[in-house]
């Protein structure tokens, strides 16, 4: 038994499948039924079920908890002789928001990395109650998201503050309502108070179980009238290009309009900040994780990079 198998067998007790863990793995499902038949041979007991979904026997489960426990503490191992070393190497698995890796990542990565060349990162999307429960797992070392509250077992350092944004083409809200531009200011300066003046507006939505999408269920339910819903999608970066080719008014977090909303094309659209819906944008790291100077180092370096955003994406200094 090698630690590599017993990285196998986690994958697959996770995936419960093993096509999609042989995927995951970069194996062929014959390797992985190979190996995995090779430690139940090893230890004299089945660990799996092989049925759809698979199971983990009572076997299996002792020996899955046990497998989880001798990998962290490999990885723990590495990772600290590398920091005994100096090494400054290692991969960094960050879960981070479907549309925050676009926005945040690539420019703080690409720094980070001219700085420290010997670290890669593995990016990981999910939404926020995902990502909590990877990182409690211990499947991601850090975790870019916003947290109500510290969850059990999770220490959380706030990165920068973020706010949602109104957007809507001038050119549809003009059209569709019949508002001037001095009803347009009218509506900017009270930040949405009297919502009565959108009702002909076509709206484009998502989930409310983001943040976005829990700002518009609020506003929404509160107009005096019943949304004309013409898209709805989990994808904000989808949603914003669709509000600015004048399909339907948007809620959506103000960082992601800033490098959306060119000179070219503010002129054309109408955005209203609305900073009552301020929240933080945060790491999350589990408590009893081993230290790391390469996780703490970027954590530190992101929020010195962006210790000025106010609403704002800033470029890394």
């Amino acid at each position: 038994m090698n630690f590599q198998s017993l990285n196998y067998f986690i994958m697959l007790a996770r995936e419960k499948n093993f096509t999609r863990a042989a995927e995951k793995l970069h194996l062929t499902q014959q390797t992985l039924s190979a190996n995995v038949a090779a430690l139940e041979k090893e230890w004299g007991m089945k660990f799996l079920i092989r049925h759809v979904p698979l199971e983990l026997t009572d076997a299996g489960k002792v020996f899955y908890a046990y497998a989880l426990q001798f990998s962290r503490g490999e990885e723990a191992l590495s990772r600290t002789l590398k920091d005994i070393a100096n090494e400054e190497a290692g991969n960094l698995t960050i879960g981070v928001g479907f549309v925050r890796e676009r926005d945040l990542l690539p420019t703080l990565i690409a720094s980070f990395r001219e700085k420290h060349p010997k670290v890669t990162f593995n990016l990981v999307e999910g939404s926020n109650e995902g990502l909590t429960k990877q990182l409690q797992e211990g499947d991601i070392d850090l975790a870019i998201a916003h947290f109500t509250e510290a969850p059990p077992g999770i220490d959380v350092k706030t990165i920068y503050q973020e706010e949602i944004s109104f957007l809507v083409s001038r050119k549809l809200i003009k059209e569709t309502t019949g508002m001037t531009e001095a009803d347009i200011r009218e509506l900017e300066d009270t930040r949405l108070s009297d919502m009565s003046r959108l009702a002909a507006c076509p709206f484009i939505t998502t989930n409310p179980h983001n943040i976005a999408g829990a700002v518009e269920a609020r506003y929404l339910a509160a107009a005096p009238f019943t949304p004309q819903i013409v898209v709805c999608s989990d994808n904000m970066g989808t949603l914003i290009d669709l509000c600015l080719l004048g399909v339907g008014a948007l809620f959506a977090p103000k960082n992601l309009l800033h490098h959306t909303l060119l000179d070219t094309r503010k002129a054309d659209m109408v955005h209203i900040p609305l900073p009552e819906t301020a929240y933080c944008i945060s790491f999350g790291c589990r408590m009893k994780s081993p230290a790391w100077s390469i996780r703490d180092k970027f954590m530190d370096f992101t929020i010195e990079s962006l210790r000025d955003v106010v609403g704002g994406a800033a470029a890394p200094k």
